[in-house]
C-alpha cells in the first residue's frame, strides 16, 4: 500500500533526527492544544493533491502538496531560518519539491516564531 504524502514527509524528519526539534513533536493534521510552548514542533498537513500525468484518458500520478509548519520554541536556542533550510533542503535531496515559502511570523499571543513552507512531489502509481 503507498502511505499517504505527509506520512511520508513524517518519515524523513524523524529519520533526518534534527537535535532541535523532539520526534515526538512532529505531527500531522493537527497541533495538539495541549503542545508546550518550551518546545518546537513540526506541524505536517496535506495542502492538496491533483491529478498528473495522463494517458489514455487515465491518471497514472498524483501532484502532492504538504505544508511544512514549524513552531520553534518560545526561548530560541537556534537559528530559525538554518533550520528551516535544514529541513528544505532534506525534503529536496529526497525528490521534493520546495513550492511555496512564507516569511517567519510572530505569533501576536505567545511570540512564537512559525517558519510556514511547502514541499510537492509527483506520486505515480
Amino acid at each position: 500500500m503507498i502511505e499517504l504524502p505527509v506520512i511520508s514527509v513524517r518519515k524523513l524528519i524523524v529519520a533526518a533526527n534534527f537535535d532541535w526539534v523532539d520526534q515526538g513533536n512532529i505531527v500531522t493534521s493537527i497541533l495538539p492544544a495541549d503542545i508546550d510552548e518550551s518546545v518546537t514542533a513540526i506541524l505536517l498537513r496535506d495542502a492538496s493533491e491533483g491529478l498528473a500525468m495522463h494517458g489514455d484518458n487515465m491518471p497514472h500520478a498524483l501532484a502532492a502538496r504538504v505544508e511544512v509548519q514549524i513552531f520553534f520554541k518560545k526561548d530560541l536556542d537556534v537559528n530559525p531560518m538554518g533550520c528551516k533550510l535544514l529541513v528544505m533542503n532534506m525534503l529536496s535531496q529526497n525528490g521534493w519539491l520546495v513550492d511555496t515559502d512564507r516569511p517567519l511570523s510572530a505569533d501576536p499571543d505567545t511570540g512564537q516564531f512559525t517558519a510556514t513552507f511547502y514541499v510537492k512531489k509527483k506520486i505515480i502509481y
